[in-house]
């Protein structure tokens, strides 16, 4: 039950090693292979694509009590990761946003407690500089980047029993935050995706009645600053992936449900739906082969979204799942897309301007992990077949 715990305090807390991909020997279709090795074990950590190529990993957990203030670099020339500056403040859960000038926004997450502390990574030195402070301490929050490179922060716990309803801005002329209204319903361990046009979508998550997750959904508008209902999920959900998608729309997948029976009790979905802008509703697309929770979803250059890891249940126990699965938005099906080398959970999945993607860290039964592995793009020319077809 240990990944089961991951109410307010998120973050759960092996090394593997790997050696850079060899050009003249590529990897098999629908493979994960090694790259490199992070200089420290962490889970729950952030991954983010620099302008340049490279992906900035910062913080995270390497185990109770070792929160992590190291950032490292992956540097996709060599497939291997570098040193890249330290956190003011040492922190699990966080958010870290890539701002228009290159910089990253690292706020909140738990640093002992539910962080209300921002920083700044400027790339020219590799250094972390203070963001400002948000007006509520926070982890289990979303952190969307809009069109005018203001960050919108929404929701999330503040500790024991305090699910918030509170937004706030960050705004990058000022470097401070800013209010910027409140959730119909407080909640946190919900998603949140940026739609084309500015406003923001915010599904599911764990709402203050009885820590219940909720299937509702809302809008925030960067026009009003204010958030309104928008049509209700198919199925209650909270740790769920959501992604944008090239039409508009938004795919949610998988997370932790309420089970049929009492109060606390839960299961893990396998479903998956997608928000139509058009409609402001959501419909039925599909079913993963293995229900899971704390998984990644990663949009691909074709427009279909890779799901990686996470947990799942394995007869009468739960496990860090190793498969990868592959949704199809021509015919709202998952496939099989190949097995990470080891299974993982609170990791990241980065994609890389190559097609690839870049999975780093998170944990399995034995602890945090230290590896990283890349899909190759040829992975994606699976034939589909195998999937689950949803009926709307």
């Amino acid at each position: 039950m240990r990944h089961l715990v991951i109410a307010i305090m998120v973050l759960a807390l092996a090394s593997g090693t790997g050696d850079t991909l060899a050009a003249e020997e590529p990897p098999a279709v629908d493979t994960f292979s090694p790259t490199g090795s992070l200089a420290e074990p962490r889970a729950g950590h952030t991954a983010t694509l620099l302008p340049d190529g490279r992906v900035l990993v910062v913080g995270g957990s390497g185990g109770p009590s070792h929160l992590r203030a190291s950032a490292e670099v992956w540097d996709p020339a060599t497939g291997t990761f570098g040193p890249a500056g330290s956190l003011l403040v040492p922190r699990s859960g966080h958010t870290a946003t890539l701002l228009s000038d290159g910089r990253v926004l690292v706020v909140g997450g738990w640093d002992g407690h539910p962080s209300a502390s921002a920083e700044l990574w400027d790339p020219a030195t590799a250094t972390f500089g203070s963001a400002g402070s948000l007006a509520e301490k926070r982890v289990a929050f979303t952190a969307s980047l809009l069109p005018d490179d203001r960050v919108l922060v929404v929701g999330g716990s503040g500790g024991p029993n305090r699910i918030l309803g509170a937004a706030e801005l960050w705004d990058s002329t000022t470097g401070m935050f800013d209010p910027a209204g409140s959730l119909d319903r407080p909640r946190d361990h919900h998603a949140a995706s940026r739609l084309p046009d500015g406003r923001v979508l915010v599904t599911g998550g764990t709402t203050r009645r009885e820590r219940a997750r909720s299937a509702s959904a809302e809008l925030w508008d960067p026009t009003t600053g204010m958030f309104d209902p928008t049509g209700s999920l198919r199925e209650a959900r909270a740790d769920h992936t959501a992604t944008a998608l090239a039409d508009g729309g938004v795919l949610v997948i998988g997370g932790m449900g309420d089970a049929v029976g009492g109060r606390g009790a839960h299961t893990f979905l396998s479903s998956a739906e997608v928000w139509d802008a058009a409609t402001a509703s959501f419909v039925a697309a599909g079913s993963l082969q293995e229900a899971r929770v704390e998984h990644t979803a990663t949009p691909l250059p074709d427009g279909r979204v890779l799901v990686v890891g996470g947990v799942g249940r394995v007869g009468r126990r739960f496990d860090d799942l190793a498969s990868a699965e592959v949704w199809d938005p021509a015919t709202r099906t998952f496939a099989p897309a190949g097995s990470l080398t080891q299974g993982r959970s609170y990791h990241t999945a980065t994609p890389l301007p190559d097609g690839r993607v870049l999975v780093i860290g998170g944990e399995d039964s034995d602890g945090a992990l230290a590896s990283a592995e890349v899909r190759n793009p040829s992975a994606a020319q699976d034939d589909g077949e195998g999937g689950s077809r949803c009926d709307d």
